[in-house]
């Protein structure tokens, strides 16, 4: 089962890595640069996941978490950072987990098997 992914991040090579990587697995992947088009999209799409920058354009990744926990509870959100800083808040905040800029191609691999097997089990 694949889905749609939905990229919110200002750094555009985190973007691609991550279009590369899940488009390979046959999900769709969406990159928005603006809240008002994540919350659009999370209405009209099903998506299987959403990637937060914590440092995202126009407000701060750590608020975009919060309001997507409170609109969507169910709805896996990844927050991504280039420093260490933020994984409590993250955490505190509902992410389903937090990875660290930059992030490889083995990690972003491990990543979406663990979705895909989630998603499977979900559907189970």
């Amino acid at each position: 089962m694949a889905g749609w992914i939905l990229v919110f991040d200002e750094d555009v090579h985190t973007r691609l890595a991550i279009a590369r990587v899940f488009s390979r697995r046959g999900f769709i992947v969406i990159e928005i640069s603006n809240v008002a088009d994540v919350f659009e999209c999370a209405d009209r799409l099903d998506l299987a996941c959403v990637f937060v920058g914590v440092d995202a354009p126009e407000r701060n990744g750590i608020a975009l978490l919060s309001l997507l926990r409170e609109s969507y509870p169910d709805l896996p959100v990844v927050v991504m950072a280039d420093r260490f800083t933020g994984r409590l808040e993250a955490h505190r905040h509902g992410a389903w987990c937090r990875l660290q800029r930059p992030i490889s191609g083995a990690v972003m691999e491990e990543f979406v098997t663990e979705l895909c097997t989630a998603q499977d089990r979900a559907a189970a």
